[in-house]
């Protein structure tokens, strides 16, 4: 591979590398950061409850919902799909 061109792969995978690893903290998509349903290292509660292992609630939006919820930038967002008349 020429040199110029060796350059520029080292650059790019070196890119794609270092934001991959930066998206890990964020849930947009479904399933998680990689798609693959497993949840980065942490301690997650075994067990919860109406008043155990619970930081915070929401009441949600009327409709069915046809996603997971996503985290992006410190926000939970969840979509519905609401019927109208």
């Amino acid at each position: 591979m020429p040199g110029p061109l060796k350059h520029c792969f080292f650059l790019v995978s070196f890119l794609c590398t270092f934001f991959w690893a930066q998206g890990e903290a964020e849930w947009t998509q479904w399933r998680g950061p990689k798609g693959d349903g497993h949840a980065p290292e942490g301690s997650y509660p075994i067990r919860w409850g109406e008043h155990q292992n619970i930081t915070w609630r929401t009441f949600l939006v009327p409709g069915k919902g046809h996603s997971s919820p996503v985290v992006q930038n410190g926000k939970i967002w969840l979509t519905s799909a609401v019927e109208t008349p």
